[in-house]
Parts: C-alpha cells; structure tokens; sequence
C-alpha cells in the first residue's frame, strides 16, 4: 500500500473523529421571555437565576438533556410553576404567556406547542411531641 494513501487515509479518518467529537460537545441554551416584559425567576438545579428587568432570560452552556425549570414571579404575580423542558439537539425558546388572574402558560416559540406546567406533590411529615 503506497504510504501517500495510507497517511490520507489516517488524516481523514482523524479528522472525522475530531469533527464528531466537537458535533458531541455542543453547549445549547433556553430562552424564557415573559409576554408582559415582567421580570421573573427560574430555580435550576437548586440555583436562582432572575431575568432582565423587561422580562427575558437566556440561560447558556447547557447539554442535551432534560431539565426541570421552577418559575416564578418575584412579587408574587403570578403562582409558582415547574416545567420539564428537554434538549435535543437544538436551543430552546418560549413565551411566558398569562391566561388570566395568578395562571400562566408556556408557548414553545419553535412549535408553538403549549408546554404544561408539572404538578408536583409535597409531602408533609409530622413529628409527633
């Protein structure tokens, strides 16, 4: 086998592995952006991140995966709500939209999909004295 062939041969294939692997590593972002340009909160991954004060956030430097967002006003607007929201080979973005008193739902800008908030259950244990 000539040596010429053999080098190319090993570059290619080098530099598929390095393109695949740089492909792998991409970091995404979810952007929220409230229909009233009110600020509001996310709780990640028990970190608080605040929005802009016209109502907007972007939160980078996420992988593909499936993540579990609390959103929420900070004087109270409107009700605490969870949302999954999963990453899968695009970024992601919605509108925070109210739908009338303390209730609120999420539009997926991409597919205008309505995202349904995640009902979580708290349990309360009592000591007894």
């Amino acid at each position: 086998m000539n040596i010429d062939l053999l080098k190319f041969n090993l570059t290619l294939l080098f530099s598929i592995l390095l393109f695949m692997n740089i492909q792998a590593q991409q970091n995404r972002f979810i952007y929220i952006q409230a229909e009233n340009q009110k600020p509001f909160y996310i709780k990640l991954a028990k970190k608080y991140l605040s929005s802009s004060s016209s109502g907007y956030i972007i939160i980078p430097q996420l992988k593909d995966s499936i993540y579990d967002l609390t959103i929420g006003s900070p004087k109270n607007d409107w009700q605490e709500q969870n949302v999954t929201i999963s990453l899968k080979i695009s970024n992601a973005g919605f509108l925070v939209k109210n739908t009338g008193g303390t209730n609120w739902d999420m539009i997926n800008l991409q597919t205008l999909q309505l995202l349904k908030p995640v009902k979580q259950t708290k349990s309360v244990i009592e000591l007894e004295n």
